[in-house]
């Protein structure tokens, strides 16, 4: 159980770390980086959905939503929407 726990915060940390390298990489391209951020945050939800933690037998939390938040709070409605979208499409295929 803690390193279900552990494995969801460095998968925030890293998140976080790459946010801010494609913070740099793209500087004068706002769309693009909007794009990009959108299917960071999409993977990271993924991965965060493969390592569920089990709160009750059958009760299961993901840090799915989390994620998606600080997408639409770092990047806006786009990245939102992308990182939706690909957490839904693996959500369906589970």
């Amino acid at each position: 159980m803690p390193s279900v726990l552990i494995h969801n915060l460095v998968l925030l940390i890293a998140l976080t770390s790459f946010y801010g390298f494609f913070l740099q990489q793209f500087q004068g391209k706002p769309r693009s980086f909007k794009f990009v951020i959108g299917i960071w945050f999409g993977l990271a939800a993924i991965a965060g959905m493969m390592q569920p933690f089990e709160l009750y037998e059958g009760l299961f939390f993901d840090g799915r939503a989390i994620i998606i938040g600080l997408a639409s709070f770092f990047g806006g409605w786009i990245p939102a929407s992308i990182s939706s979208l690909l957490s839904m499409s693996y959500r369906i295929y589970l």
